[in-house]
Parts: C-alpha cells; structure tokens; sequence
C-alpha cells in the first residue's frame, strides 16, 4: 500500500490545464487573470468561461483554476 501511496505523492501535478493555459498568455493578460482569481467571488465564471471560448478545457477545471481548487494553489 505504501507504494501506491507514495506514487500518487510524487506524481500529483503541480499544474492544472487551465494554469498550463494561463501560461501561455501574455504578461499583460496574465495580470488581468491574477486581478480576476484574486476578485473571483465577483466574477461569473459561466459568462468568462463563455466568453473566452474556445478553451483546450472544461468549464469545471476553469471553476476549479479560478475559485483556487486546483492543483495550482
């Protein structure tokens, strides 16, 4: 049991989909990104997701990427 353990310590991701896609952007896209995590609780995450379509991912991993669930933290 301790190996499975172990793999799952060492190979967790360190990068969601959306942080990999985030990564691509532009430093001044990128900043406008980190002002909307920060202020995430105003923003309508089905309306961006929306609005930024087409996306390489779903909008669940978008929510998690953006409310700061992710892997990313």
């Amino acid at each position: 049991m301790l190996d499975v353990l172990t793999k799952h310590l060492t190979d967790s991701p360190t990068t969601c989909a959306a942080g990999s896609w985030v990564k691509t952007l532009s430093s001044e896209e990128q900043e406008a990104f980190a002002k909307l995590k920060e202020n995430n609780q105003k923003v309508n995450v089905a309306a961006l997701y929306k609005d930024l379509q087409p996306l390489p991912f779903g909008m669940t991993v978008f929510r998690s990427h953006l409310r700061g669930y992710c892997p990313c933290r």
